[in-house]
This record gives C-alpha cells, sequence and structure tokens, in this order.
C-alpha cells in the first residue's frame, strides 16, 4: 500500500474532497485520519473524480464505502477537528489494490 498526506478541503455526510500532489491510481482507497485526541480512524473510500488544479496539486472526491451511520460519523469527527484546530485536517490516503491488481508500483 502507498500512502500519502493531503488536505480536506470539502466533507459531507458521504464524501471528502482531498487535495494532494500525487495522483492515486486505484479506485479504491483507505482514508486514515487522526482526531483530536489523536486516536486513529479509518474509512474505505472510493474515487469519485479528480481534477488537476493551479498549484499543481489534485483535487479528489471520494466516497465513503462505510455504513450511513459509519459514514456520517467519519465526516463529523472531520469537521469537529477542524474548527477545533481552525486549521485545515490531515488525512492519510491509501491505495487498496483493486480487484485485477496483485502488486502497486
Amino acid at each position: 500500500l502507498k500512502s500519502s498526506m493531503s488536505l480536506v478541503k470539502e466533507v459531507s455526510q458521504s464524501e471528502v474532497t482531498l487535495e494532494l500532489y500525487q495522483e492515486i491510481d486505484s479506485d479504491l482507497v483507505l482514508l486514515s485520519f487522526l482526531d483530536i485526541l489523536r486516536r486513529p480512524l479509518e474509512m474505505k473510500g472510493k474515487l469519485v473524480s479528480s481534477m488537476k488544479i493551479e498549484s499543481g496539486a489534485i483535487r479528489y472526491k471520494i466516497s465513503f464505502q462505510g455504513s450511513r451511520s459509519e459514514n456520517i460519523e467519519f465526516a463529523k469527527t472531520i469537521v469537529m477537528a477542524h474548527y477545533r484546530c481552525e486549521q485545515h485536517s490531515e488525512t492519510v490516503v491509501e491505495r487498496e489494490p483493486s480487484a485485477h491488481q496483485t502488486s502497486l508500483p
């Protein structure tokens, strides 16, 4: 699995928009987040869209793949961390191999 840090730009009950300078080359990702108490949370996600922006970074929209209540709890934790820390939250994105992949570069 390959991981990288990203900035959370938008979050809803069902998806998150991340900004990072590295390409995601898999449709499935594992989102890992540390809450304000530095407890790890994880959520599986599916890549919905990507768009290169002026800074050279790429914005990725990723839909949460948990149950409705898991998705809401994950999103709520990200939003709470943002407002309590008064800065963008950092998230680690790890690529999961798709069904036809056996290894990653």
